[in-house]
């Protein structure tokens, strides 16, 4: 983008419907339209890291979004066919974006131009998913959301609190690899359960924060998935208090 244009550019993507954005080619953001944060609760300055790391993309849209930006990147075309994928918003609501990408010239800098409009995503500014975020992030549980291999999807404020790790740090872990081993086959056990099936699996935990202090939680695991099929799955922790000595 030329000098001079930015303040056309910025204009024009502020009136568009489409959520737009510019990366670099190690994909940090560049620029994003106020519609990004609106739309997820993530501004440009959350996406400073490489694609591998983005915890934001779906786990299993990962592989797929990743290769078709590859390719895209290496083959002579100056405009990609669209690439479908799902993202996770701050709160953990999940949005299915359909996006170009352009390539272009960003303050003399080769970057990519994204122009997502989404695919039958609700409005984020409807009053039930205004309460949802409320209440996910004024809870003093953790919530957190999981693959079916226990792939963290998702975690609120006050999981971070609890456990000292920051969304990216999350977004690169299985479930199990925070729960102290002498519990991981109670845990695995529970999650194989829970998975496809209707029903809410009750049981205490140990999970290990950061700094490597050992937390002892109640814990429920809870399928999302259709019945029978496998989805993803809600995890709520619950501290349990030292006993007085």
């Amino acid at each position: 983008m030329a000098a001079g244009e930015g303040g056309a550019f910025e204009a024009l993507a502020e009136c568009c419907e489409e959520l737009v954005f510019i990366t670099d080619l190690g994909m940090r953001m560049l620029y994003a339209s106020t519609r990004l944060e609106r739309e997820t609760g993530f501004t440009a300055a959350d996406f400073q890291f490489p694609q591998a790391d983005n915890p934001f993309i779906h786990r299993e849209d990962a592989d797929h979004v990743g290769a078709a930006l590859t390719a895209f990147a290496q083959s002579p075309l100056r405009v990609s066919e669209p690439i479908e994928n799902r993202f996770l918003d701050r709160w953990g609501r999940t949005h299915r974006y359909r996006s170009v990408v352009t390539k272009l010239d960003h303050e003399g800098t080769e970057a990519l131009l994204f122009v997502c409009r989404k695919v039958e995503t609700p409005s984020p500014d409807a009053p039930d998913v205004r309460q949802y975020r409320a209440l996910v992030e004024s809870a003093d549980d953790a919530i957190v959301r999981l693959d079916s291999g226990g792939r963290f999807l998702f975690a609120n404020r006050r999981t971070h609190e609890l456990l000292g790790y920051s969304a990216v740090e999350l977004g690169r872990l299985r479930f199990d690899d925070i729960v102290v081993p002498r519990d991981v086959l109670t845990f695995t056990t529970e999650l194989a359960k829970a998975v496809g099936v209707p029903r809410t699996a009750r049981f205490e935990l140990r999970v290990s924060a950061k700094d490597g202090k050992v937390l002892r939680v109640h814990a429920t695991l809870t399928s999302l998935g259709p019945f029978g099929q496998i989805g993803e799955l809600l995890a709520v922790l619950r501290p349990i208090a030292d006993e007085p000595k």
